[in-house]
């Protein structure tokens, strides 16, 4: 095994331990059990079980960030395509999160019970992504998509905590049989986006039509 594949088997072990038992539940020992290395060798990359977190959390923080950004809004557009831009842009997220299942649970894990400088740094990710949603919703005022009668960031706000809480229940149901757990990315991205745009009373044609005037833009 070559250093950086020991390095990145540390990263991956220690996800999957935390993510499971805990950060306070989970030693260096544990990390060092599962990876199948040295003392030394956890030591010659890492001074502390901070120290691998916060590894861990940047990565993560900076994989998230480039999927936000993916749908960062570039070009005016009406409704429809908006709708489908978001669509398009949560499917990605879900789908990562799909496939990082125990990087999700550990941003969860961490924020509700690190120690002080992990979880501070956590909820700074959180932030940050919270901040990319603000600058899509901004860029779509910005594009005349959007009409700014509304704060962009109370919309940010609960457009992260919808998606944290969706995102939670749809990766961690203790119930395996729960019909949200069995969505897909692209089937939790829809209702995202639906309840995003439209709330409770949802998209129907003759309410798009109503609510969308004659420049493309909702207001």
């Amino acid at each position: 095994m070559t250093t950086l594949d020991q390095r990145q088997q540390l990263i991956e072990c220690a996800t999957s331990q935390i993510a499971h038992h805990g950060y306070f539940q989970t030693t260096v020992s544990d990390i060092i059990e599962a990876a199948e290395v040295t003392e030394e060798t956890f030591y010659a990359f890492f001074e502390t079980k901070e120290d691998v977190v916060m590894s861990i959390l940047s990565k993560g923080e900076e994989a998230l960030l480039d999927v936000v950004k993916l749908g960062y809004r570039k070009n005016n557009d009406n409704v429809s395509g908006m709708v489908d831009s978001s669509i398009a842009l949560f499917t990605n997220y879900f789908s990562f999160a799909k496939e990082n299942r125990d990087l999700m649970m550990l941003m969860i894990r961490i924020r509700n019970g690190g120690d002080s400088a992990v979880a501070a740094f956590a909820n700074r990710v959180n932030e940050d992504i919270e901040h990319a949603f603000f600058h899509n919703i901004q860029r779509a005022k910005d594009l005349g998509m959007l009409v700014d009668k509304r704060s962009t960031a109370v919309q940010a706000a609960l457009l992260t905590s919808l998606v944290n809480g969706m995102m939670q229940r749809w990766l961690f149901a203790n119930d395996p049989i729960d019909s949200i757990s069995m969505l897909s990315p692209e089937d939790m991205a829809r209702e995202i986006v639906q309840f995003e745009f439209f709330g409770f009373i949802g998209w129907h044609d003759e309410y798009r039509q109503c609510h969308e005037n004659s420049k493309g833009r909702i207001e």
